[in-house]
């Protein structure tokens, strides 16, 4: 059974990977939690434009060492390695309100935007990053709606 659940991953990977890869710019969504088994995880969605259309998939849920902003970004970063998504790419990131996505100093959101070109959409919280993105009016096309 694992067999079929690794080759079905396989090739939804590959489909992300391709959709990403075509449409050039791409966005994540991340989510930390605890499992039942106290292991730290991350929910990672990644968006883009597909024909027109802003796509949202699930890609992957991993563990992380721990919770913080460091563990986390290293994360990010080694997903965005293993399927080959630039981070020069990467035009937009949400996650919850939680202290280690927005803290000011040091938060996720803050680290990442460091890295990333100045035309990144690095809001900590999705919710109101959605709103402001739709007020700006230079953004038009499925990524006003999609961020």
């Amino acid at each position: 059974m694992a067999d079929v659940q690794e080759n079905i991953a396989s090739v939804l990977d590959t489909k992300v990977h391709c959709g990403v890869q075509k449409s050039g710019y791409f966005g994540l969504i991340v989510d930390e939690s605890t499992d039942i088994a106290v292991h730290k995880k991350l929910a990672v969605c990644v968006r883009y434009v597909d024909d027109g259309n802003m796509v949202t998939k699930l890609l992957t849920n991993v563990k992380t060492e721990s919770a913080t902003a460091a563990s986390i970004v290293s994360a990010v970063r080694d997903l965005c390695h293993t399927f080959e998504f630039h981070m020069d790419k990467l035009v937009g990131f949400g996650s919850d309100g939680a202290s280690v996505m927005t803290g000011k100093g040091s938060g996720v959101a803050v680290r990442l935007r460091r890295d990333l070109p100045p035309y990144a959409y690095v809001k900590p919280k999705i919710a109101l990053a959605v709103g402001e993105i739709k007020g700006m009016k230079n953004v038009s096309g499925p990524l006003a709606k999609g961020f």
